[in-house]
């Protein structure tokens, strides 16, 4: 029999009066869980489907269940005053604080609150968070003291068979919130391109505490791809490297592979746990069993899937999450006389050109690209511009396609403008980011070519109410950070002559 609870710095190690052979516990790892989501200006709760009580009995088994919480948890009447702090958050996700007693009823020991969701209550959002959780006495993993920038612990003891030890995480998001807090804690962040700090937290807990075993948490990845990339395989060889025994991602809302570097467990996507999302992807089971022994502390020696290849099935009371754009006829994929030409820097290709297409009201087109006597084209898409720029600061461009989106707004519900990135990859235009808004409601966007570095930034010309913006974004990764904003006058402001599509366009 395994004992968990929370508590402060403990001599880890074996108990005098027990010198049996360690048995092996289990660490539950889910993925991502969410309980609602605003729809125009309204709450809509996930109702849990009758699957999750078989899921819920595995982690009251575990002998330890974290999950990764990408719902903040607050009163509807908070959440309703944050929501003009929390505009920038395309999809908002909260829920009433008693979600965190359901969390504790199944098992779940500790919370990971570093993700691009923490700060969906409002500017004060996260506090409420965190109190909510320490009311069941669950851990929350991944936030800092706003004022001195320092972590709060998050500490677990794993007992079993006479052996102790204690259970640190260290969990941030390179998944940056678009919401900035005025509480007393805020989200623990890291650099999609600079794992140095994190590595060096890793290195500092491991020297401190030999005996500890260390679980990092990241949110991370690229939303719904099918499978980790180089980078982020090269970043777990960094925290395996420093000290960690445990790496657990999340964050594409897709079950990844996982794998032993060495002696360290590696999960790098555990998928969703608990969310709404209808794509058959995003709805296998997403749970991890981390198998551990004791010696000198709790060292993982397996990594096992309990639901692999199990769905839930899709909700119907929940709306699309894409919604598909048919071909227009005023469109042509055979018009030889582009809207816009340009020619991308790509290493793959040597003298490739890049067209773009649209429609007379700008409502969709498509791009081509040429190189000798090859063309690619790609599908149509819900397009009002492009441009090409390297805001990722790889040396390749990438095109940006301002689309417009019919994704669900939580503060409004029409159709409105956004971004894609999409990259190249010698054979055809990928998604790299088709994520949120940005933070306000948008009417055009421009190139910036920054002078200090190769990346290239966006200026963005945003509108909320009488309010006018020039807001300068950069890359970070996974979508783009505010910069600089400056208040311009609203008539000085360039916009797109495209007005949103039609409902039969769409």
């Amino acid at each position: 029999m395994a004992m968990v609870w929370a508590g402060c710095d403990t001599d880890s190690g074996v108990h005098p009066e027990a010198e049996a052979e360690s048995e092996t516990v289990r660490i539950s790892l889910g993925g991502d869980v969410m309980f609602g989501r605003w729809i125009g200006g309204q709450l809509r709760e996930y109702q849990t489907p009758e699957q999750f009580e078989q899921i819920g009995r595995h982690m009251q088994n575990a002998d330890l269940a974290v999950v990764n919480l990408e719902t903040g948890l607050c009163d509807v009447e908070v959440a309703h005053e944050g929501r003009h702090a929390a505009l920038a958050q395309l999809q908002r996700f909260t829920a009433p604080p008693e979600r965190a007693a359901w969390l504790a009823e199944r098992g779940v020991d500790a919370a990971v609150v570093a993700n691009n969701h923490a700060m969906d209550c409002g500017a004060d959002g996260l506090d409420h968070t965190l109190m909510a959780l320490e009311q069941e006495e669950i851990v929350a993993a991944g936030t800092i003291h706003r004022d001195t920038g320092e972590p709060k612990e998050a500490l677990l003891h794993l007992e079993a068979d006479g052996h102790q030890g204690e259970i640190g995480i260290i969990a941030a998001t390179a998944h940056i919130p678009p919401v900035t807090s005025e509480g007393d804690y805020e989200p623990a962040v890291v650099d999609h391109d600079d794992k140095s700090d994190l590595v060096s937290q890793v290195q500092s807990m491991r020297g401190d505490h030999p005996n500890r075993t260390i679980v990092v948490s990241l949110h991370w990845g690229q939303e719904l791809a099918p499978e980790h990339d180089d980078y982020q395989r090269s970043a777990a060889e960094q925290l395996a490297d420093a000290g960690a025994d445990i790496i657990y991602g999340h964050g594409p809302h897709v079950v990844h592979d996982a794998e032993m570097i060495d002696e360290t467990a590696v999960l790098y996507s555990a998928g969703n746990l608990h969310f709404d999302m209808n794509r058959p992807d995003a709805r296998e089971i997403g749970i991890a069993d981390v198998q551990l022994e004791f010696d000198d502390r709790w060292r993982p020696v397996g990594i096992d899937w309990p639901f692999e290849g199990e769905r839930i099935p899709p909700d119907d009371r929940m709306p699309a999450q894409q919604v598909r754009h048919e071909p227009s006829a005023d469109v042509s994929t055979t018009d030889d006389s582009p809207d816009e030409r340009f020619q991308p820097n790509w290493s793959e290709s040597a003298q490739p050109t890049l067209k773009a297409y649209f429609d007379d009201e700008r409502t969709q087109g498509f791009f081509t690209v040429e190189e000798d006597d090859r063309r690619w084209t790609s599908e149509i898409y819900p397009m009002w511009k492009a441009a090409v720029a390297d805001v990722s600061g790889d040396g390749d461009d990438e095109v940006i396609a301002g689309v417009w989106s019919n994704q669900l707004r939580h503060d409004d519900p029409s159709p409105h403008k956004t971004l894609w990135v999409l990259g190249w990859d010698g054979r055809r235009l990928f998604p790299k980011w088709r994520g949120s808004a940005m933070a306000r409601p948008m009417s055009d966007f421009s190139i910036h070519e920054a002078a200090s570095d190769r990346l290239d930034e966006l200026v963005v010309d945003e509108q909320l109410g009488d309010n006018c913006f020039e807001t300068t974004y950069r890359w970070t990764g996974f979508g783009f950070a505010e910069r600089q904003r400056q208040g311009v006058d609203c008539e000085t402001l360039s916009s797109s002559s495209a007005e949103p599509p039609s409902p039969a366009d769409r």
